[in-house]
């Protein structure tokens, strides 16, 4: 088979192993990586040069060269973004879960994670061994950070790729994993109508300062009764409310437009609107701006 179609079919990536099956020798390998046409991927890994490099690609590159007859599974964070779900940031290596018995060195840019997957805790995504919806969330929850955690928890629920109830019965299967109390409390924090994840990163500032849980996607109603704008969260009973302004949307100009429209509409019905951003998230900083306008004393 021809070496670009090869590696079209598995997501622009190519063995060692299955090009001298093509019919290359050594040498032309070795000469179409110095002429720079195939790319070193991982340890006898390649790709067609000008091949995207894509969460597929990623994904293949880091399971094959753990190696399937390892039974590798791409899991943690590079599961959820093959299953289409948000992570808040990108790490700089691969996910992937072997059998404990199978226990390698960790090597950069892949991070292994030994344990024994039951059946169901597997399926396949283009081709790709990984683990499920489910088993993702709880291994996020077990072991991501807390805002990773939660976010793509919320992210996977908002889309419908699972239910709170199937959340929840995975996290009774690892009742014996270590971690399974914090990741308990973790999925107590969970609110699917989040819509970024900042919002959720403020939401969990206000729980760890012990203020109230605030109202999300609070409706601006016009004289008619019309729903003019959301808030994205705040308390309706003192009429305050925040907004977390995501870098990736609120510096577009007509987001900025927008938010001036929201901001003036809001205050014209009577209330207060703090305004949070990435650079802001500090959370004594977002915690004692909030409680003062609430009427908590820290």
């Amino acid at each position: 088979m021809e070496v670009r179609t090869q590696a079209g079919i598995d997501h622009g990536v190519i063995t060692r192993h299955e090009m001298f099956a093509a019919g290359m020798s050594r040498a032309e390998v070795d000469r179409a990586c110095r002429r720079g046409s195939l790319v070193r991927d991982q340890r006898g890994l390649y790709a067609v040069a000008g091949v995207p490099v894509t969460e597929l690609r990623r994904a293949r590159a880091a399971v094959q060269s753990v190696g399937l007859a390892a039974q590798a599974v791409a899991s943690h964070d590079t599961a959820a973004r093959l299953h289409g779900i948000d992570t808040v940031r990108r790490q700089r290596f691969e996910h992937v879960t072997i059998p404990r018995a199978t226990r390698r060195p960790q090597r950069v840019p892949i991070r292994l994670h030994a344990h024994d997957l039951a059946d169901n805790d597997v399926t396949v995504v283009d081709g790709i061994p990984t683990t499920t919806v489910a088993r993702t969330l709880l291994d996020l929850l077990l072991r991501a950070d807390r805002l990773t955690a939660i976010w793509a928890s919320e992210s996977a629920l908002r889309a419908g790729l699972l239910s709170p109830n199937e959340l929840g019965l995975i996290l009774e299967r690892g009742a014996r994993r270590r971690g399974i109390k914090r990741a308990r409390r973790r999925y107590q924090l969970i609110e699917p109508c989040s819509e970024s994840p900042l919002e959720t990163g403020v939401r969990l500032v206000f729980a760890d300062f012990q203020l109230p849980p605030p109202k999300l996607q609070i409706p601006i109603l016009g004289r008619d009764g019309s729903v003019l704008y959301r808030i994205d969260l705040g308390y309706e009973k003192q009429k305050v409310g925040v907004e977390s302004d995501g870098r990736a949307v609120h510096e577009q100009p007509a987001a900025l437009f927008g938010d001036r429209e929201r901001q003036n509409a809001v205050l014209n019905a009577g209330w207060s609107l703090l305004r949070f951003t990435w650079s802001d998230y500090r959370n004594r900083y977002i915690a004692a701006t909030t409680a003062k306008l609430i009427g908590i004393r820290l």
